[in-house]
């Protein structure tokens, strides 16, 4: 089933409400609600008694109208006789201070007496409900990783207990972390200190090892969750919502406890929002499979001064049609009434806070009433991609450590992330992310907009894949580092650059908003930030040079055969502009297949998904004028029921699903 609906709080409102609602629900064609994560205080009133008869009378009344429950088992929203009798159950974040109890996510996920209960509670919830036929499915907890880091004793042992199994022996973790470097020796494992706040930086090793732990704890977690889920009912879909553009925890490792991968998606309305799927790409690629938005954007939030809140007519149908696009089985607003209370009463949502509907609630009906008629045409189809693009999270984790002095600009992993993944998407190609664990070989390109953190196995994954013919490009402070932050004599992993020939001699730098020009293609580009001054291997070729000062006539782009393909380094972080010339020329020129030949026009969005005997393209216009897509012959738009000729006309914010053969790319 395509799950359309919202998320509700049945905990809110009277039952009276809940009829009200689920009429509205009916009519607007909503099939499913994601239900009781922050319910545990209604569900456990007091240790070890429960009370399920309110939701269980709530999921009865929307069953009567076919609307299904995506339930929520909670864990990390305790009640407060937890925290009475269990006070240690709150975060130490890294200034030493303890949490206070009336937020949210201020619970520390290693604390036994936090777990201990919210497994108990999932198990009853899986025993209570796993029978129900208006229950789809258990949606673990919510947002899991967004809480600061615990620092607290239970950190500490478990710390240092993750780190006697991950090193052998603690001579071994000075070696590797360097801890000679300012005199920082441990004798014991049970010396080694959480990061917590101190004068300066930690040592990067054990910034990086502590990075990997505290992913590890909330997989564990997690895993021990969807365990307990599952004891009780087999045969219901497990899912989470992840926050794709959160590195607290590597979602490639964390999708193995899951059935469905899950997110949030609340990119900004407006002209822009197409440049943000990067979190829609991300979500699809964690398991390679379609996904769930258990989130989704609606009406505006009421905020004064807050730009692009306010969505202009065919926004959220857009949105909508957009996250499918991309791979979504699956659409949960958030949220569907509007709450007079709490600090999330201004959210947008579907239904006013009077409890009537109004144009938001309209625009969302439209499209639920159609995924009646179409959903099962779209459930289940893949989303075909040539070009991979890596989000390395042990990568990521070494470029975000908040000391903008050593490690360069805050966030600039994420942002070049985003700047390539919108210029491969903006051309009209489909592109995955990966990691180090993907499977490389069912790409025909691989871009490394940073990959640092390398071992001997991670350059023979890479050399492979070029050897058979697989083209990669990579740019500056590639393979620089071990996975423990150590820095490679040459500045590069040894097997890759031996095999490759590539050998890295000075480099410079600059400001962000500091420019080198170079030139490619004979046309002039900007570049800033870092830049690299190979010696060029005798099986390469410059494509590209610095066009201006002492770096004139140096190599601004290089590419090295080797076996059946080619590596092409990037030495330097190119403008917004090149990119999307750059990636038009290289996919074409190694044979990636684009969705739709031909030019895009500035502003759609071209996305397909196809099985055996289905494909359909997606076109999206995101901007505010009117676009026409030239497409000759005679098509069928499902969305919109209705025949086209010759072309795909698109009205500012209109979304078309078409259903398409021959003119797609082999």
């Amino acid at each position: 089933m395509f799950y359309y609906g919202a998320a509700y709080y049945p905990e809110h409102r009277t039952e009276k409400e809940w009829l009200k609602d689920i009429d509205l629900m009916e009519k607007a064609g909503v099939n499913s609600l994601r239900i009781a994560e922050f319910a545990w205080k209604r569900l456990e009133p007091s240790e070890g008694k429960y009370d399920f008869s309110w939701l269980e009378k709530f999921i009865d009344l929307a069953w009567k109208k076919k609307i299904t429950s995506l339930v929520c088992p909670p864990m990390r929203t305790a009640p407060a006789w937890l925290v009475e009798k269990h006070p240690d159950v709150l975060i130490v974040n890294e200034n030493g201070v303890t949490l206070e109890y009336g937020s949210r996510y201020t619970f520390c996920i290693n604390n036994p007496n936090l777990f201990k209960r919210g497994l108990a509670l999932a198990e009853m919830m899986a025993k209570k409900f796993d029978s129900h036929p208006g229950v789809c499915g258990w949606h673990l907890d919510n947002e899991y990783a967004d809480e600061p880091d615990c620092h607290c004793d239970i950190c500490r042992r478990k710390w240092q207990n993750w780190l006697k199994k991950n090193y052998d022996g603690i001579e071994a973790l000075n070696k590797k972390w360097g801890t000679v470097f300012w005199g920082i020796e441990f004798d014991s494992f049970s010396q080694v200190p959480t990061p917590k706040f101190s004068k300066t930086f930690h040592n990067p090793g054990l910034t990086q090892a502590w990075r990997r732990f505290v992913s590890d704890c909330n997989v564990e977690l997690v895993g021990l969750h969807a365990k307990a889920v599952r004891q009780h009912s087999k045969n219901k879909h497990v899912t989470t919502n992840f926050q794709t553009w959160n590195p607290r925890t590597d979602y490639f490792s964390q999708q193995k406890n899951l059935d469905i991968c899950g997110t949030n998606y609340y990119p900004p309305y407006g002209t822009e929002n197409f440049s943000y799927s990067l979190g829609l790409t991300n979500c699809r690629s964690y398991k390679k499979r379609p996904f769930q938005v258990h989130e989704l954007r609606n009406g505006p939030h009421l905020v004064p001064g807050k730009p692009n809140n306010t969505p202009a007519p065919g926004e959220i149908e857009k949105l909508a049609v957009h996250a499918i696009a991309n791979g979504a089985d699956g659409l949960y607003y958030f949220a569907w009434r509007g709450v007079p209370y709490g600090i999330e009463q201004s959210h947008g949502t579907l239904i006013r806070h009077d409890g009537n509907p109004g144009k938001t609630y309209e625009e969302c009906a439209k499209v639920g009433n159609r995924l009646k008629k179409i959903g099962k045409m779209i459930e289940g189809l893949a989303v075909p991609a040539e070009v991979g693009i890596f989000n390395d999270f042990q990568s990521w984790w070494m470029m975000d450590k908040k000391c903008p002095e050593w490690t360069g600009p805050n966030g600039m992993f994420r942002d070049l992330l985003d700047k390539i993944h919108f210029a491969i998407r903006k051309n009209g190609y489909q592109c995955d992310t990966l990691d180090r664990k993907s499977n490389f070989n069912e790409y025909k390109v691989l871009v490394a907009p940073f990959l640092t953190a390398f071992d001997d196995s991670l350059s023979k994954k890479i050399l492979d894949f070029i050897e058979h013919g697989g083209t990669f490009i990579a740019h500056p402070l590639f393979g620089m580092k071990n996975t423990d932050s150590e820095i490679y004599p040459a500045r590069l992993e040894p097997l890759i650059a031996k095999v490759l020939g590539l050998k890295l001699g000075e480099y410079a730098t600059s400001g962000a908003n500091e420019s080198i020009n170079f030139s490619w293609e004979e046309k002039i580009y900007k570049s800033s930030l870092f830049y690299e001054f190979p010696e060029l291997p005798r099986n390469s070729e410059i494509h590209a040079k610095f066009a201006e000062g002492r770096f004139k006539g140096l190599p601004a782009a290089i590419e090295i055969k080797h076996g059946k393909g080619k590596f092409i380094f990037l030495t330097c972080f190119p403008e917004d502009k090149f990119y999307e010339i750059f990636f038009e020329q290289t996919l074409k020129k190694y044979n990636v297949n684009k969705i739709l030949e031909g030019k895009i026009p500035e502003g759609v969005e071209i996305s397909e998904r196809r099985a055996k005997n289905t494909r359909l393209l997606f076109c999206i216009n995101h901007s505010n004028t009117y676009k026409n897509v030239p497409l000759p012959g005679h098509f069928y738009d499902i969305w919109n029921d209705e025949k086209l000729k010759d072309k795909i006309p698109l009205k500012p914010y209109q979304a078309r699903i078409v259903i398409l053969s021959n003119h797609l790319s082999k």
